[in-house]
């Protein structure tokens, strides 16, 4: 709702700024929210000892989520992953948001993808870490999706 205030006798003018203006949202805020809606417990980053490509990110990011769904947790998986270039070296590495529902299925999924990937940092999800992971979901070069189990 726009509040009218009135300048100059009859003349109104209205008013765009103060508490009655909806902040301006931009695109990662919006899917900040959206994913801010699933119960993400985790928040995961990997990194592999060699340079990863974009297309090679999204496999990679394809076969955690298989690992977890059917080979080692057997649970209903939800992930969102992206895919980010480093901003040291060549390549990209993954930022993920997980839903693991049973105790130990974090440090299962950290255990495999240090034997089989590289560097895996996973920690429990504070605060909206999706804000972290979505930072540069506009950008030309980037790659993301949701993974869920049927």
């Amino acid at each position: 709702m726009i509040k009218p205030n009135l300048i100059e006798g009859n003349r109104s003018r209205i008013s765009l700024d103060g508490p009655l203006m909806p902040k301006r949202q931009t695109i990662n805020d919006s899917y900040a929210r959206h994913l801010d809606r699933f119960n993400w417990t985790h928040f995961a980053t990997f990194t592999t000892k060699n340079e990863l490509g974009i297309k090679a990110a999204r496999r990679l990011a394809e076969t955690i989520g298989s690992k977890i769904h059917c080979h080692m947790l057997q649970s209903k998986l939800k992930m969102f992953w992206m895919a980010e270039a480093f901003s040291f070296r060549d390549g990209y590495h993954l930022h993920c948001l997980l839903y693991c529902p049973r105790p130990g299925d974090a440090e299962q999924l950290k255990k495999w993808s240090e034997k089989s990937i590289g560097t895996c940092r996973i920690l429990p999800k504070k605060g909206r870490a999706s804000d972290y992971v979505v930072k540069h979901i506009h950008k030309a070069h980037s790659d993301y999706d949701l993974i869920q189990a049927p």
